[in-house]
């Protein structure tokens, strides 16, 4: 008898008819709670970001972002960027979250940013224009280490550093 329902059960299994899948038992609740989050890290990492406090932000990257560029560095680059994070309730807005692992979350934000750019001269004094705008980022975050972390080069590119 059993040797019938072996050959039968790896047919099914190779032909795909059968899909045992690794993370099937993870529950909505807790995928749920895996979005909530890691919105909330990003919600983090804007702010901390925006009020420049670097050394803070640098822990909370990726450790392969992290061995390819020194905490030195990476404050340098943020800080030359040509943009910047718009003030109170324009910093981060519409929140979105969508589950790929309970390793891996995509977070989409709406980011307010300010852009200095150099304006006409006026008199003897260059002034500058600063112009204001919205966009839909999205941004991976990987769960190691017990933080969510985030790929700095992104964020660098982002605000515009070089």
């Amino acid at each position: 008898m059993y040797s019938f329902w072996i050959p039968v059960g790896l047919a099914l299994l190779l032909c795909g008819s059968v899909q045992v899948q690794a993370g099937s038992a993870v529950s909505g609740k807790q995928k749920e709670a895996a979005i909530e989050s890691a919105k909330e890290s990003l919600i983090q990492m804007v702010h901390l970001w925006k009020e420049g406090r670097y050394a803070e932000l640098y822990e909370l990257g990726t450790s392969r972002s992290r061995q390819r560029l020194s905490l030195e560095t990476f404050s340098a680059r943020m800080r030359s960027g040509k943009r910047s994070l718009q003030c109170c309730w324009a910093t981060i807005q519409d929140v979105r979250g969508s589950y790929e692992s309970a390793s891996r979350v995509t977070v989409q934000a709406k980011l307010g940013y300010r852009t200095r750019q150099p304006a006409t001269r006026i008199g003897k004094m260059p002034s500058l224009l600063e112009r204001s705008t919205f966009e839909r980022e999205s941004f991976r975050l990987v769960f190691r280490e017990g933080h969510w972390r985030i790929n700095l080069f992104r964020l660098i590119q982002k605000g515009g550093g070089s």
